[in-house]
């Protein structure tokens, strides 16, 4: 499972909310990033570092990107459950209402570790909900 992979990517490699949803993502899926590509959501981190949307949420966007062929019927459709389920989940798309919340000590490190967690469960869901059916998963270009 997706969530599975929280610990690894937030608090051993001490990546931010984005990278680590992504990287979580790209592990699960056997995707190998270029470093380039590991850069460009570095910047989502902690709200795109001023507490706009989540990061968790924004790397989560990506990483359906880096699944799914944007020519696949359902390419919307996932990415409208994604938003609906993680608003219904935690209430808000913004980190600024979210870290008052959910940014707590956890492995002796301040992170919100529950929404990262929580939406690589939806993620994870989600695949499996709209992937079981498909004939080209993984995006190829």
């Amino acid at each position: 499972m997706l969530k599975d992979l929280t610990k690894k990517y937030f608090i051993d490699q001490n990546c931010n909310c984005a990278h680590a949803v992504f990287y979580a993502v790209a592990d699960d899926f056997n995707i190998e990033l270029t470093e380039q590509t590991k850069k460009v959501v570095a910047p989502f981190g902690g709200g795109m570092g001023a507490g706009c949307t989540c990061g968790a949420l924004t790397g989560a966007v990506a990483a359906i990107g880096l699944v799914i062929d944007s020519k696949e019927t359902y390419y919307k459709d996932i990415r409208v459950d994604l938003l609906k389920q993680f608003k219904e989940r935690f209430q808000t798309f913004e980190c600024v209402e979210l870290t008052p919340k959910y940014k707590k000590d956890v492995f002796n490190t301040k992170k919100c570790y529950e929404i990262v967690e929580g939406t690589l469960e939806i993620l994870d869901n989600l695949f499996d909900e709209y992937l079981e059916n498909s004939d080209s998963a993984v995006c190829s270009s």
